[in-house]
């Protein structure tokens, strides 16, 4: 994706797309064994 500099909207949508975190930190947890667990937003239909 690219802008120009006029593009103040498109500018702004792509800033915030790249700054985003690529793992959501608060869906991480540890297991009671040690293993780091991340929790779906919306768990797979065969579970």
């Amino acid at each position: 994706m690219s802008c120009e500099g006029h593009q103040k909207e498109k500018r702004e949508r792509l800033c915030r797309y790249i700054s985003r975190p690529a793992v959501a930190v608060p869906r991480l947890s540890l297991s009671s064994t040690g293993k780091v667990v991340y929790t779906l937003k919306t768990p797979y239909r065969d579970g």
